[in-house]
């Protein structure tokens, strides 16, 4: 991005968050003028349904369980001015947030060894069990709070496997971190699971290369609604999960397993992104000239 530098020069190398934040916040500006009933979660759900896996992000695309491609560098993908505008005109507020406590191990102290995994599983109804009014029947956060220690932190790598098979990295390798005091009830979360149900048995994964590890407790948060918003269905996918045992990049099914349903929906969507790819790039440049425009008058 070309913009103003200090001591009235201009600068071309204005990138990373200092540039997508400033971008990101006109686009919800926009989406704010066409619906200026929108809070938080609505433009959250805007975000999520409106951005654009483009082919230009080079990254490693899934498919989660609801069908939406995700990445864990790139989330969801490019946001999309023009797509949430026109979302955001007839948008109407998201239901009531819940949250649903599932549960979790307490007292343990299971070893992981250097160069392995270890995988716990726990199943839940979406507290559709203490009241129907309660279940979280639709995810849009998961945190995971972890207990552990291990002899260098930063050898330890987690991943969430939902009910539908989405594999979720919540933590990678960090050379720099020799921390030897592990976790204390650390939360971690994770977006990835978007509309995804939450009954059914959800996994973590923990691996420890170049240490030695001991988890001690870990539990499940879920947030969510017990309905979706109102004309907004993300249709379900279902999918074969993989049999294999999880890699240590985390990877679980591969491309190959994604539902015909799914490959034939990216195949005809890809003309269509590739507009949208333009479109995008013409509508950042009509927000940076409105905020311009905004700053001058």
């Amino acid at each position: 991005m070309v913009t103003t530098d200090l001591h009235g020069r201009c600068t071309e190398n204005h990138t990373g968050t200092s540039a997508s934040a400033p971008i990101a916040a006109g686009i919800v500006s926009l989406a704010l003028s066409a619906n200026p009933g929108l809070g938080w979660r609505d433009v959250q759900h805007l975000t999520v349904r409106s951005s654009n896996p483009s082919d230009y992000l080079r990254t490693t695309w899934r498919i989660n369980g609801v069908g939406k491609k995700v990445s864990h560098e790139f989330g969801y993908g490019l946001m999309d001015a023009l797509a949430m505008v026109r979302l955001a005109r007839t948008w109407r507020s998201v239901p009531r947030l819940r949250s649903c406590d599932a549960g979790g191990q307490e007292g343990l102290s299971v070893s992981v060894e250097d160069g392995f995994e270890r995988t716990f599983r726990l199943a839940t109804d979406g507290c559709a069990s203490l009241s129907p009014s309660r279940e979280v029947a639709f995810v849009e956060h998961v945190q995971v709070r972890v207990a552990l220690t291990a002899t260098r932190r930063g050898g330890v790598q987690m991943w969430l496997h939902s009910p539908l098979g989405t594999v979720s990295q919540l933590l990678s390798r960090r050379p720099k971190d020799k921390n030897p005091g592990g976790f204390h009830q650390w939360p971690f979360m994770t977006v990835h699971n978007w509309g995804e149900p939450s009954r059914g048995t959800w996994q973590l994964v923990i691996r420890c290369d170049g240490c030695l590890a001991t988890l001690h407790s870990w539990s499940l948060l879920i947030h969510g609604t017990g309905d979706l918003p109102a004309g907004q269905a993300m249709p379900m996918v279902t999918r074969q999960h993989s049999k294999q045992p999880t890699t240590a990049s985390g990877e679980g099914a591969t491309a190959d397993e994604r539902p015909d349903s799914v490959v034939q929906h990216l195949n005809s969507a890809a003309s269509y992104r590739r507009r949208r790819h333009i479109a995008f790039m013409l509508t950042a440049a009509a927000v940076i000239l409105a905020l311009l425009l905004l700053v001058t008058f």
